[in-house]
């Protein structure tokens, strides 16, 4: 049974990731971070690290098609994974906690590097859309899978 669990867990982050591929190619932005939202959820859930290192590599990996560059997203994965594994063991689990994740999230990639290292031209609206996206994308992914 734990073997089924893992081959859904590897079936649907591939999913995702050629999702994420997909709405890039249909927006012509990076608008829908699917990856991304599973990764805010998954981190204060007790899944494997082999199963957060794999959706880690895809994320970077995602990156990497996105902007031609591998590897910028760690600036923020690595500083609120352990962050957030840390409120994870001392604070009390709320709902909210995986959304909060990804709004920093969203908004360290939108301002620190689309527009710092990357000069996109970003916009307000760009910046809004983007997270009202990704929260509903959120909602789906969390009605799917429940917080410990």
């Amino acid at each position: 049974m734990k073997n089924l669990n893992d081959a859904y867990f590897y079936l649907l982050i591939i999913v995702l990731f050629f999702i994420d591929i997909c709405s890039l190619t249909f927006f012509e932005k990076p608008i829908i971070y699917t990856l991304l939202c599973l990764y805010a959820f998954a981190v204060f859930q007790s899944i494997g690290k082999r199963k957060l290192s794999t959706l880690v590599a895809l994320l970077l990996l995602e990156s990497f098609v996105f902007h031609g560059k591998f590897g910028l997203e760690l600036l923020y994965l690595i500083p609120f994974a352990f962050m957030s594994m840390r409120a994870r063991n001392m604070l009390y689990t709320l709902s909210i906690q995986p959304y909060i994740l990804l709004i920093c999230c969203l908004l360290c990639q939108t301002l620190i590097i689309e527009y710092y290292l990357l000069h996109f031209d970003i916009s307000f609206s760009y910046t809004i859309s983007k997270i009202i996206a990704n929260i509903i994308v959120m909602i789906g992914i969390s009605l799917k899978f429940r917080s410990r």
